[in-house]
């Protein structure tokens, strides 16, 4: 009888001690969840500080305005899908620099615009532009302004660098009918030679 005593109440110990270490790990994963849903819901309650609070210069909207002639289309590098490129010179730092200034009206622009922030605010690489600083700010009419400043890639545009023949070619009128066959027959006559 005493033996079915000791293993009964070794059964109901061991039994009670898997059910409280399971407890407690269900608590820590709670606690864990909702500390973590807590700090992302800080994040994204506001992002543009934490994207923006890396860069040291602060620049405003007038500053920006002024340092490109009103945005004018004689500092215009260019324009894609999120905004404008413009070309300004800052005279507190004396430098020259490219500005991108972001459509907000575009689906998916404030979401580029901190992706940028955050994937280039510490990259350091030859062959990619430097992000300087971010200007988030309001213009004059009361609406929302984003901006990202760059060095300035004096040398026209990367695309001209990679590819100069392509961008020669959409200048050139276009070529006849036996032009292009003539160029295809090359290119394919190269790439079947075998040495």
């Amino acid at each position: 009888m005493e033996t079915s005593y000791f293993s009964l109440s070794k059964k109901v110990s061991i039994g009670v001690s898997v059910g409280v270490a399971l407890l407690l790990m269900v608590f820590i994963a709670y606690i864990s969840l909702h500390w973590f849903i807590k700090i992302k819901n800080q994040q994204t309650s506001n992002p543009t500080s934490s994207a923006l609070e890396v860069f040291h210069g602060k620049i405003s909207y007038a500053y920006l305005r002024n340092a490109t002639d009103g945005f004018s289309s004689s500092n215009l590098i260019g324009s894609g899908g999120f905004g404008t490129v413009f070309k300004a010179f800052l005279p507190i730092e004396n430098k020259v620099v490219a500005v991108k200034v972001l459509n907000l009206h575009r689906r998916g622009a404030m979401k580029s615009f901190l992706t940028e922030c955050e994937s280039l605010k510490d990259v350091r690489h030859r062959n990619l532009v430097k992000l300087m600083t971010a200007c988030s700010s309001i213009d004059f009419q009361g609406n929302e302004f984003r901006a990202l400043i760059y060095e300035l890639m004096p040398n026209r545009s990367l695309d001209m660098w990679l590819h100069p023949e392509e961008v020669e070619e959409t200048r050139r009128p276009s070529r006849t009918l036996t032009d292009k066959t003539l160029r295809c027959k090359r290119r394919s006559y190269c790439l079947s030679y075998k040495p």
